[in-house]
């Protein structure tokens, strides 16, 4: 699976990776780190396609595009949440994926 928010980006990563690696299973799922609902719709998604998932790698931010404008041109709300988000963006995965 490859999980991001943006699908036409997954979709394209996706497409280059069939083309090195047909025999490889890739499964490309929209999903927001920030929004519990959706980390839990991947969740379910996961487990109807595989039935658990063996390995979590996570390499989450929430950052937008503009994060690499100049200061005065960064969305001051979307930096905030790229912020915030990003270091705490493996408690989602884990309260769903790590049994307890």
């Amino acid at each position: 699976m490859l999980v991001a928010r943006n699908l036409q980006k997954l979709e394209d990563v996706a497409a280059g990776l069939r083309n090195k690696h047909p025999q490889v299973e890739i499964l490309p799922v929209k999903t927001d780190i920030s929004d519990p609902g959706s980390v839990a719709e991947l969740f379910e998604k996961v487990e109807s396609e595989y039935g658990h998932a063996h390995v979590l790698v996570n390499n989450a931010a929430a950052f937008d595009d503009d994060i690499e404008a100049p200061v005065k041109d960064v969305d001051h709300e979307a930096w905030w949440k790229g912020m915030v988000c990003t270091p705490y963006s493996w408690f989602p995965y884990c309260s769903f994926y790590v049994p307890v």
